[in-house]
């Protein structure tokens, strides 16, 4: 019984490199030099549904496909809110991404990057309540984390002052005048 649980393991190994040969040639040669070539190649391996002897595998082109999001999404927006908010669907791409590793508890990713990354897209998208539950979350993990506390206060007053999309409001200062002063006095605007 083990030696045939074995051998189809091993089938389905062969096969999942077989069908992905070249998408796993393309992704190693790449090294994460080109962001959105690795994204659409990572697309390409999970758009095909695996057994679940092949969940650690597809975790890896997950946790990979990641790394791309986020490095893509940085060397496009820079920090801009304005062009942030251009991203958004490249950005729920992202959290659906991060929110399945989460579920999945992929055990290759540290869950304090996952919890980072999910983080970092809720406020992105303008979710100030979704993203301090992670962050509190982030915090029961490191509750040493100086800048982990600092944003959370940040974020707090953030939804006490009823400011919904941060990214919105900095993109567009002179639109939401008032809801940037407010946002001004209240913390940091560069968090």
């Amino acid at each position: 019984m083990k030696l045939i649980r074995v051998i189809k393991r091993c089938w389905h190994f062969i096969h999942f490199v077989f069908i992905n040969f070249t998408g796993l040639i393309r992704l190693a040669i790449s090294q994460r030099k080109n962001p959105k070539r690795n994204i659409q190649i990572c697309e390409n391996i999970l758009r095909i549904k695996y057994t679940s002897d092949m969940r650690p595998f597809e975790n890896l082109i997950r946790e990979e496909l990641s790394m791309a999001y986020s490095k893509y999404i940085h060397e496009i927006t820079q920090g801009a809110p304005g062009k942030i908010i251009s991203t958004r669907p490249l950005i729920k791409k992202w959290l659906l991404n991060n929110l399945n590793m989460y579920r999945h508890e992929t055990k290759n990713i540290s869950k304090k990057y996952l919890l980072y990354g999910i983080n970092g897209c809720y406020h992105y998208l303008g979710k100030p309540k979704k993203s301090l539950k992670f962050l509190l979350e982030l915090k029961d993990l490191d509750p040493q984390d100086e800048k982990i506390v600092k944003i959370i206060e940040c974020r707090k007053r953030i939804i006490e002052n009823n400011i919904d999309d941060v990214q919105l409001i900095l993109a567009n200062p002179k639109r939401f005048m008032a809801k940037f002063n407010c946002l001004k006095s209240i913390c940091d605007v560069s968090e």
